[in-house]
């Protein structure tokens, strides 16, 4: 993908947050999505096949996200098992080990990714 393409890519994965926030997995629509992003429909459907691989994105950022975190948290841990009971904080919106404000999903989007089955 060009460097265009990567902008406008995130351009609709922050609507589609953002939307999945407001209205939820079954009240998002594809073309609340592409309104927020303020892109046409023809450009969400050059990176996404539907709503559900947007929000499957979504749920792949989310995780690469706890993956950082949990590293970050527990890197410095030489005996494994402590590393494995090690207590994670988790970051609503700040910014945390590199994660900018607002790339760490808020609680809403939480909530919607994990009542949602993959």
């Amino acid at each position: 993908m060009t460097e265009r393409q990567w902008v406008r890519r995130g351009e609709l994965l922050e609507a589609a947050r953002a939307v999945f926030e407001r209205d939820g997995y079954h009240g998002t629509t594809v073309s609340a999505i592409v309104q927020a992003a303020g892109l046409s429909q023809g450009a969400f459907y050059l990176y996404f096949a539907d709503k559900k691989a947007v929000f499957a994105a979504l749920q792949d950022e989310m995780a690469t996200l706890l993956r950082r975190r949990i590293y970050w948290s527990t890197r410095d841990e030489a005996d494994a098992g402590r590393r494995l009971e090690a207590r994670i904080p988790i970051p609503s919106s700040a910014a945390y080990d590199g994660i900018s404000p607002g790339t760490w999903p808020s609680d809403e989007l939480v909530n919607v990714v994990m009542t949602v089955p993959r």
